[in-house]
């Protein structure tokens, strides 16, 4: 639906503006590669919702692990920022180990773990 993805754009775009305007520094993750979408395979892929598998207290910042399929490759267009802007600072990055494959038409998506 090109017509709503633009309009989600442009709202996070103004939320951009407003944020930039109180000072706020926005750091975006870049798009997913060809190749991390091909790895995707038949689940398919997202990444507009960069934020949700990561979780930080105090100076420990976590990767979590995604349950749905299509949503585990959206840690890694995040990775070089993490890498550019945490590990360089002397707070700890740990990742939650990614998730075993699940069985075909495995209603749970697999075993985990989840995070």
């Amino acid at each position: 639906d090109p017509a709503r993805q633009s309009r989600w754009e442009a709202e996070r775009d103004a939320l951009g503006e407003v944020l930039v305007s109180y000072g706020v520094e926005i750091l975006r993750p870049r798009l997913l590669t060809s190749a991390e979408k091909a790895f995707a395979g038949s689940a398919g892929y997202a990444n507009f919702f960069a934020r949700d598998p990561f979780f930080t207290i105090g100076d420990h910042v976590i990767e979590g692990s995604m349950r749905f399929a299509h949503r585990r490759v959206e840690v890694l267009p995040m990775r070089g920022l993490f890498a550019e802007r945490v590990l360089t600072t002397g707070a700890r990055y740990v990742a939650t180990p990614m998730p075993e494959v699940p069985e075909e038409h495995d209603p749970a998506l697999g075993p985990g773990p989840f995070l």
